[in-house]
């Protein structure tokens, strides 16, 4: 079994995409359209030109009642030179979404389960505080306990109670869990968006002439 100093984050994405595979039509894990030659044809053709494209999309959720939502993902862990990343790290990524057109986009901060509890909800309500209530941007925030036993990754989500305090509620994946997604993206009707976002499912579907 890996341990936290051994996992990845892009070990962690896959690893959510399976736990969380049954809530959604469909999910997929690290898609890099500017590697996409039919994507960038495609644009080029409806667009006329080919703007800057996200190095890579995380996590992209089709729900069930067809809307796509894009997730930025990033993994708090503490290594030898102390924690890898800044409680602020994956905002302005996360941001950069919405000019795809997805219906919601939004950062997950993964916390190793070798990060205190004091810590953990230092870095996860230090983040929520500054998107939600200091910034007051339009995109989706939650913060995850990622704890390894007996072989299986579990994912437990967090809620905000104060600046720097938090508190456990259940696994990502447990019934009695229902995500929500709250935040539209703005950009969502944007002419230049919505043909990224059209080029993007048809790109996903991998229905590209």
């Amino acid at each position: 079994m890996l341990t936290d100093r051994e996992q990845t984050e892009r070990d962690l994405v896959i690893k959510l995409k399976d736990t969380l595979g049954p809530q959604f039509q469909k999910i997929w894990t690290h898609k890099k359209i500017s590697a996409s030659p039919k994507f960038k044809k495609y644009i080029k053709k409806e667009l006329g030109y080919i703007p800057i494209l996200q190095p890579e999309f995380d996590l992209v959720f089709k729900t069930v009642d067809k809307k796509l939502n894009a997730i930025e993902v990033k993994y708090l862990n503490n290594t030898s030179k102390g924690y890898n990343l800044p409680y602020y790290w994956g905002i302005g990524q996360a941001l950069a979404l919405q000019r795809f057109g997805f219906d919601h986009v939004g950062l997950w901060l993964l916390v190793g389960q070798n990060i205190s509890d004091n810590d953990l909800n230092k870095y996860g309500a230090e983040a929520w505080t500054f998107i939600r209530k200091e910034l007051k941007l339009e995109m989706e925030y939650s913060y995850l306990r990622v704890i390894n036993e007996g072989g299986k990754t579990r994912f437990l989500v967090m809620k905000y109670t104060g600046k720097q305090s938090g508190i456990e509620l259940v696994d990502v994946d447990d019934f009695r869990f229902n995500m929500t997604w709250k935040h539209p993206n703005p950009l969502q009707n944007d002419p230049i968006a919505k043909t990224l976002r059209k080029g993007i499912e048809l790109y996903l579907e991998d229905e590209l002439p």
